[in-house]
């Protein structure tokens, strides 16, 4: 047999090898994958990964809101605006306003600089005032000023203002308003039932000028009064279920005429 003959593998033989060495790598592949997703998968030896680095937008509202900040202002000279001052806000944050002006000065606007989309709610007025509450969804971040306008102008303008970490909040679930003022020092609102789970805000407006707020009962829980004026204050709680007939109450140290309202969202 020649040099060149015993050198030669039979082609049988070479086709039998190259299908082997085909099914040898595809084996390999299969392998490859398996370990690269038991690597992945936590509790398996392996350190989990950061939820920071893997997040899915699901997981980003998941959270109930959380109490941030709140400023106010308030402006005894006649004019037709009001602009609190600036605090340094989160982007993706919800914010309440509550624009409390004389009565008859018309519809309250609200607008912020840098600019956000403001929701207008229903309004509560009365001989004493009126009260015109606005929220933001998804707010700039940032420094942030927050400004009440009037139709007319008009002295003993106030403002409050609350930000929240906004969590799964993404609407308004339901409201009170109330037209005509009572008298007294259990300031409550008018019952309502809410499904919300997510933030109810509670706000009065009083005529005295001298009397102090506490925070009342928000159906079982006690209200945490988040900022006062000179005549008012605002509160909140966060439920974990729904529930009504349900009432707001702020207090009062000494009995005067009052307007309320609740707004719950969800």
């Amino acid at each position: 047999m020649s040099r060149l003959e015993t050198n030669l593998t039979p082609w049988g033989e070479q086709k039998e090898n190259a299908l082997q060495g085909g099914c040898n790598a595809q084996q390999w592949a299969i392998k490859a994958v398996f370990w690269l997703v038991l690597v992945l998968l936590p509790g398996n030896g392996f350190p989990a990964q950061d939820p920071q680095l893997v997040r899915h937008p699901k997981s980003l509202h998941s959270s109930a809101p959380v109490f941030a900040q709140a400023t106010n202002a308030t402006n005894l000279s006649a004019a037709t605006s009001i602009t609190s001052p600036a605090i340094t806000v989160t982007a993706g944050d919800f914010v309440y306003v509550e624009c409390v002006f004389p009565a008859g000065t018309g519809t309250l606007t609200v607008t912020s600089s840098p600019s956000n989309t403001w929701n207008l709610l229903s309004q509560s007025g009365a001989a004493i005032g009126d009260m015109q509450p606005s929220y933001a969804l998804n707010v700039a971040g940032g420094s942030t000023t927050f400004t009440c306008t009037s139709a007319s102008s008009a002295a003993n303008q106030q403002m409050i203002v609350l930000d929240y970490h906004q969590g799964f909040l993404t609407t308004l679930d339901t409201q009170t308003s109330q037209l005509g003022s009572a008298f007294g020092t259990n300031v409550v609102t008018v019952p309502f039932t809410t499904t919300a789970k997510g933030l109810i805000i509670v706000c009065a407006h009083d005529d005295s000028f001298s009397a102090t707020w506490s925070g009342g009962l928000i159906g079982a829980a006690t209200g945490t009064v988040r900022q006062t004026i000179l005549t008012g204050a605002c509160e909140d709680t966060i439920p974990n279920a729904s529930q009504g007939p349900i009432s707001g109450a702020l207090t009062l140290s000494s009995s005067a005429n009052y307007i309320v309202h609740a707004k719950a969202f969800k």
